[in-house]
């Protein structure tokens, strides 16, 4: 059964207006009080706003002015920087009415005069006087609407403004032409278009999928149940042997592992031995290596005493060889500076003398160049004049030519114009004899028209005798018909009354106690996933708890482990610091020893010892800085694995914390579960909250169940009500049909009769009509003296032709003499003026060259004969090279200048330094010479050698001990592996065979397992390929079915046909509807139908259901006719939409209406309009206006700067 949509109307209230267009104050619609009687119109003369009113409500509900370029170009008044519309409206939804409010704001974009920017867009619905939003930005507004009315803005313009000389045309149009129409309004060829394109985007797929299948299946290959029990007999086999070899390889791999593990161990012993061998191999290279380390270690204490000695004597050596290098530089930077200082001075004293002079002569020719540049612009001037001259003369010459041309066509123009007149005058009628003329040619078509009427009425008195015989017979027959007719809609009457008794209940509380069910459903899936998710975060938070009490465990751990090597640490400083005190006091005893009366302390520089220091205790010093230093590496490992604890304790706490803080999260999530999961489960129903949620689930699906059983019954109860009610309105129609051909027929009866008395009057009258034209005519012959009215009429309409052609021919000749005329006396005007210029040009000629003669004697005073602008250029290169020459030698002396002071300081400053390194290089020799006596070395080159770098000490040192350790690893190893052999042996041949045997018996159980799994794997491909051919059989069968009848559906959609049929359709609906509003509007006398071409025809009940043509119809009858064609696409194109529209405009057509027609049309009007459907008339006809009981009237701006003003008048 098909789902009933819901039926809604939309009705305006009222609309405010400011800013918009004409409007410029705020003003109010009231359309309530406009449509209290069903009719009103809306009036104002042209340019007040009438329209604008229109594109405020499609602004309000679409934010868009059609008329407007892009929608809202230049639609605020040209006094105002903002506009604002609100327009109310009323949907009415299954007899509910719901009340609406949108309003736009709009501003004036900065530097723009016409765009315009919205600012607010706002629907509400009104629930007892208090507004709720439903949308608040620009396009959910738009989109909201669309959606409450179901209409575009193209759809909702074209059922609210109805223009009624286009529906005139539509009822004229050819058959084409008005299908091509349909198709426009309705978007039909779009609509086919896109069907076309959608069953042929289906086909391809089918088609794709079907060479897929295809595909799929001829990959395959022969597959069989045969071949698949086959592969399955093969794996069986396999699988045995398989099971067979594993068996006998366990019992050889015990054999196998215990003679390998001899085998290691014997290898192993014998390496071992070798290695031993190898170790002993290199003990004095090793003894060679310590005695080296020992001599490195005695030699460090010298390395810092060597450096600044070596340094001390290479700075001193470079000082020297620098302050030789400034001596040399200082005495020829002195022979330089003298040099420069004279040159300069001879510079100096050249360019005071040269340059006043050069300056002098410069002036001098640049006043001269100054005058050559005049006499170049003379020269051209000249150049002009000349050129000026010959052009002028060569024009006087072409002007005379022509002048005398013109005055040779005005003499020939005087003669042909005399021709014409005497042409001309051979052509005229006398104006008495062609009015007779023309009075007989009338007579004649009189007679001709007499004539012609008397046969039509003779044949409409035939017709109608005929017509009143038919019309007899018929109303005996319907009368017949209606009476059973009635008969049988009684029966069925009957039949719906005892059909309504037997409701079985009311679909509205089965769809109620439906969606009640569907919502429990929908909420027992909701409580499903909030149990899932608190158990969820139940797992996670027991988790997370074990994850705690780990990190506290190894957290206690890290704390223990940092405490002890806390403890250590302090040990170990406090070791170090005894150590080192006992160092620096045996210090001075190291000193002390190696003093020698004479000869200074390298202390404090005296060379009288008398009380030198002693050895504080029995300790060696070198001992003491070996434990030093030996205390200080542990100490440094100890601090910086305390360190690394130290880091570990922080990242294990913050582990910690991270972890708390995670298990109070999963807490309260936790808690927030439970909590929403119990929420969740309070909101069910009070008995089945005590129910387990599998038993919530039956029970709801279970009274589903029985309210869908239930639906199904009122469905049907429903189906056999609307059959019923369809058989009752189909008897209805054609009784109200019968009951109305019966009363036309009578009406036409009677009507056909007074039709038949007239005819036969009119028959009489047109005979006498006829012989009194017939005689007229003879008399008005006679008297002319003609045969053929109708020919004499030709043949001075022949002359009258030719005469106006003369006449236009001589116009024109006219015309063109004073053309000629004219044309000379402007060339005449010319010639005078080129006659003076020429004059003017002489004279400016001779004058400039008078000029040129005295320009050129001053020049040559000046320069003589010489090329100025070369001398010029000579000039400024010579004073240039001065002030270059008197720059640089200048410059050169300072150069020279702070090289000398630099050298000079450069010198004294070396000087000191010589003086001061010399003292400190004996210094440290003395130094030097104690420590390598002290030290066991006899020079500084033996001190140097012993020296080696601290990585290759510790190399040497590491590489000793790890020999040694090797040496006991060794010894280590070869008593283990004694131990491990336990007097058990092998031989290599043993060995090998035992070793092959098992290898066999391996690749043997490896082949059985690649066996197996080949076998395995093949089977299951063949299988899952057979399980595939099903498949993809079963695949093919339905997409060859598809494909099929998507193609059949194709061959329909071909061509336009589908999109005529839809267009004939469409046009048989609207046909249907027009007719109905027509009969309303004629009160039956006309009906609108359909031709076999699907032309318009008018049925006329009023002369027995004849058919007419519409072109028949008279303006009043057309004007009833279109409108109710117009009303019908409307309400048409409403159709597409969710709220069919309780008002619309008609725009055009009364301008054209006589007072009797607009009085039919106005009374038409008021007939159809009520209270559900106002009609609005927008016109500036002042009858119009009067004949309205409603009226809105607008007031077009005033002069003052005030906008569009609009009231509302009653009659």
């Amino acid at each position: 059964m098909k789902k009933r949509t819901a039926v809604r109307t939309l009705r305006p209230r009222y609309l405010e207006i400011e800013g918009l267009q004409s409007f410029k104050e705020l003003q109010v619609v009231d359309f309530d009080k406009l449509g209290e009687t069903g009719l009103f119109g809306i009036f104002g003369p042209t340019g007040s706003g009438k329209s604008t009113i229109l594109d405020a409500i499609t602004l309000a509900l679409y934010g868009n002015v059609q008329r407007a370029l892009r929608g809202t170009q230049g639609i605020i008044n040209t006094n105002s920087n903002s506009l604002k519309v609100v327009f109310a409206f009323d949907l009415v939804k299954n007899g509910t009415r719901k009340t609406y409010r949108v309003e736009r704001t709009y501003r004036r974009k900065k530097d723009s005069e016409n765009s315009a920017e919205a600012r607010t867009a706002r629907l509400f619905t009104v629930v007892d006087g208090m507004e709720i939003p439903l949308a608040d930005k620009t396009s959910e507004v738009t989109e909201k609407v669309e959606e409450l009315l179901g209409l575009t803005l193209d759809d909702f313009t074209r059922s609210v403004v109805l223009p009624q000389n286009k529906f005139q045309e539509f009822l004229f149009l050819e058959k084409v032409k008005k299908r091509e129409m349909l198709e426009r309004i309705f978007y039909l060829e779009e609509y086919g278009k896109r069907l076309s394109e959608k069953v042929s985007r289906r086909i391809s797929i089918i088609k794709n999928e079907l060479s897929r299948v295809q595909g799929g299946m001829s990959a395959l290959g022969d597959i069989s149940e045969k071949t698949l029990v086959e592969a399955e007999s093969m794996l069986k086999a396999a699988h045995e042997m398989k099971e067979e070899i594993d068996k006998e390889l366990k019992l050889l791999e015990v054999q196998y592992n215990e003679s390998k593990e001899i085998w290691e161990l014997v290898s192993e012993l014998a390496l071992v031995n070798d290695k031993e061998e190898k170790h002993k191999a290199v003990q004095d290279e090793i003894d060679a290596k310590k005695k080296l380390l020992e001599s490195s270690i005695r030699a460090e204490g010298l390395v810092d005493v060597i450096k600044k000695y070596r340094e001390f004597d290479k700075e001193l050596e470079n000082t020297r060889k620098e302050l030789d290098l400034t001596c040399t530089q200082f005495e020829t930077a002195c022979k330089k500076l003298e040099e420069a200082k004279k040159q300069h001075q001879e510079i100096l004293r050249e360019v005071e003398t040269e340059r006043p002079k050069l300056i002098e002569e410069r002036t001098k020719l640049l006043n001269a160049l100054e005058m050559k540049k005049e006499l170049d612009i003379i020269d051209q001037k000249l150049k002009d004049l000349r050129r000026e001259y010959l052009d002028l003369r060569e024009k006087l010459l072409e002007k005379e030519k022509v002048i005398n041309d013109r005055k040779l066509s005005i003499e020939a123009a005087d003669k042909k114009e005399q021709e014409y007149r005497q042409e001309i005058e051979k052509y005229k009628v006398d104006i008495d004899y062609r009015n007779d003329v023309l009075f007989a040619v009338r007579l004649m078509d009189e007679l001709d028209d007499i004539r012609n009427e008397k046969e039509k009425i003779q044949s409409r008195y035939n017709e109608l005798a005929l017509r009143t015989d038919e019309l007899e017979k018929g109303l005996k027959e319907i009368e017949k018909q209606r009476l059973a007719t009635q008969e049988e809609l009684n029966k069925l009457k009957v039949l719906q009354e005892a059909h309504e008794k037997a409701k079985p209940c009311e679909r509205n509380e089965i769809i109620k106690e439906i969606g009640v069910s569907h919502e429990l459903k929908g909420l027992i899936g909701v409580i499903k996933s909030a149990k899932s998710e608190a158990e969820s975060v139940s797992d996670k938070l027991n988790a997370l708890m074990c994850q705690a009490g780990k990190a506290k465990e190894d957290y206690g751990k890290s704390l223990k482990k940092k405490a002890r090597l806390e403890a250590v640490l302090e040990e170990l400083r406090q070791r170090v610091e005894d150590l080192r005190e006992k160092y620096e006091r045996n210090a001075a005893y190291m000193l002390a020893r190696n003093l020698k009366e004479g000869e200074p302390c390298p202390v404090c520089g005296s060379k009288s010892h008398p009380e030198p220091a002693v050895l504080a205790c029995d300790s060696n010093t070198d001992n003491i800085g070996e434990e030093l230093k030996a205390a200080r590496e542990s100490l440094t490992e100890k601090e910086k694995e305390a360190r690394n604890i130290e880091n570990e304790c922080i990242k294990q706490d913050e582990q910690l914390k991270s972890l708390e803080n995670l298990i109070m999260q999963a807490k309260s999530d936790l808690a927030k579960r439970e909590l929403e999961y119990k929420t969740l489960y309070s909101k069910l129903p009070a008995d089945m909250q005590c129910m387990e949620l599998d038993a919530v689930e039956e029970a709801i699906e279970a009274g589903r169940l029985q309210n869908e059983l239930k639906l199904r019954k009122v469905e049907e109860w429903e189906v056999r009500l609307e059959e019923i009610k369809t058989d009752i309105n189909k008897l209805n129609d054609v009784l109200s049909g019968q009951l109305m051909e019966e009363k036309s027929k009578k009406a036409e009866l009677d009507i056909v009769r007074d039709n038949l008395d007239q005819v036969e009057s009119a028959l009489k009258e047109a005979e006498s009509r006829k012989e009194k034209t017939v005689k007229s005519y003879k008399e008005l012959a006679g008297k002319l003296n003609i045969e053929n009215a109708r020919d004499e009429n030709k043949r001075i309409q022949e002359n009258d032709r030719k005469h106006q052609m003369l006449q236009k021919q001589l116009e024109q000749l006219q015309e063109n003499r004073k053309t000629l005329q004219r044309e000379l006396e402007r060339l005449t005007e010319e010639k005078q003026e080129l006659s003076g210029r020429l004059v003017e040009v002489e004279n400016d000629g001779k004058n400039l060259k008078m000029q040129r003669l005295k320009e050129e004697q001053k020049i040559r005073d000046i320069a003589g004969d010489n090329d100025i602008e070369r001398r010029i250029e000579d000039i400024d290169k010579r004073i240039l090279v001065l002030a270059q020459n008197e720059k640089e030698s200048g410059e050169q002396v300072k150069l020279i200048e702070q090289q000398y002071n630099m050298l000079n300081t450069r010198k004294i400053t070396l000087q000191n330094q010589l003086e001061f390194l010399n003292k400190n290089l004996l210094s440290e020799k003395s130094r030097l010479d104690a420590l390598l006596d002290e030290k066991g070395f006899e020079s500084v080159e033996e001190a140097e050698n012993a020296l080696m770098e601290k990585e290759r000490q510790e190399a040497l040192n590491k590489e000793i001990q790890e020999y040694e350790n090797e040496g006991r690893n060794l010894e280590a190893q070869k008593r283990m592996i004694f131990s491990k052999l336990n007097n058990r042996s092998i031989t290599e041949e043993e060995w090998d065979l035992i070793s092959r045997t098992y290898e066999e018996k391996k690749m043997q159980r490896e082949e059985a397992v690649l066996a197996f799994e080949r076998e395995k794997n093949n089977y299951n491909a063949i299988r899952n390929n057979f399980e595939k051919w099903v498949e993809l059989n079963r695949q093919h069968k339905e997409y060859s079915r598809k494909n099929e009848m998507l193609e059949q559906i194709q061959k329909l959609l071909k061509g336009n046909s589908f999109v005529e049929f839809i267009s004939e359709e469409r046009l048989r609906y609207v046909a249907r509807e027009a007719s109905e509003t027509l009969g309303v509007l004629t009160k039956y006398r006309y009906a609108l139908e359909l031709d076999t071409d699907n032309g318009f025809i008018i049925r006329d009940n009023a002369n027995g259901g004849v058919h007419r043509l519409v072109t028949s119809l008279s303006g009043g009858e057309t004007f009833l006719t279109s409108l109710s064609l117009a009303l019908a696409l409307s309400k048409q194109i409403q159709l597409k939409g969710q709220s069919p529209l309780e008002f619309f405009f008609l725009d055009e057509g009364f301008g054209t209406l006589d007072s009797s027609l607009l009085d039919t049309v106005i009374d038409s009007l008021e007939r159809i309009s009520t209270s559900e459907r106002v009609i609005g008339i927008i016109s500036h006809v002042p009858e119009v206006r009067n004949r309205i009981a409603r009226r809105l009237i607008v007031e077009p701006p005033s002069s003052d700067g005030s906008g569009s003003k609009v009231r509302i008048e009653k009659a």
